[in-house]
């Protein structure tokens, strides 16, 4: 009965490690180039992680990454672990980062709008005084 106990304990804790969702939280998820994003894993007892950030760039395996992107456009995020037991995990959430180019600005000027020079004539003002007495 004890042997029988201990067993199914074994397995209720393996199934709740093995079971374990990969989770993780973003600082922000739409900006303007460059966006620099903060990535936090909160998944429990993972001992590594590689993260995909969908930009072309290299794999991180930074724990919690700090990442710039550098490209307007939507980004898929992978994460994959290993947990404390060596069991291996993913998720990717798919167009989690929007990033815009944002505001362009430029300026013109048309010639035939530019104001013609004048000449300007200083001119003398003469005061005058006048008592009356």
């Amino acid at each position: 009965m004890k042997r029988l106990l201990f067993i199914s304990l074994l397995l209720c804790i393996g199934n709740f490690v093995h079971g374990q969702a990969v989770t993780f939280k973003v600082s922000s998820k739409v900006g303007c180039v460059p966006l620099i994003v903060d990535f936090t894993c909160t998944s429990p007892n993972v001992i590594f992680q590689e993260w995909d950030f969908g930009d072309g760039t290299p794999k991180s395996n930074v724990m919690d990454p700090s990442h710039t992107f550098y490209s307007a456009g939507t980004y898929s995020i992978k994460l994959k672990v290993k947990f404390s037991d060596n069991t291996e995990k993913d998720t990717t959430i798919n167009n989690l980062i929007k990033v815009s180019a944002g505001p362009q600005i430029s300026f013109t000027a048309a010639p035939d709008s530019v104001c013609p020079v004048s000449i300007i004539s200083p001119q003398v003002l003469r005061a005058t005084a006048s008592t009356n007495i």
